[in-house]
């Protein structure tokens, strides 16, 4: 992790959670192929939020239509 931020020139941090991880994050990138239970909560989302989602699994519903912008691979 830290040879990759120093590569990028970005501090890189590890957290115990998603919510952690999300909850400060202006930037939401998540290709999940396969969870039990959704683990993006709309509850998270603030305002400006961008979330990229290469699928929609890990995002509750209402948590998609929490962010500014939503990007995805396959709008169907």
């Amino acid at each position: 992790m830290k040879e990759m931020g120093n590569e990028l020139n970005l501090e890189i941090v590890a957290t115990d959670s998603q919510k952690d991880a999300l909850l400060e994050s202006d930037i939401m990138v998540t290709a999940t192929s396969f969870v039990d239970k959704p683990y993006v909560k709309k509850e998270w989302i603030r305002e400006g939020d961008l979330g990229i989602l290469v699928h929609h699994r890990g995002w509750e519903n209402e948590a998609f239509f929490a962010v500014d912008k939503l990007v995805v691979d396959d709008w169907a």
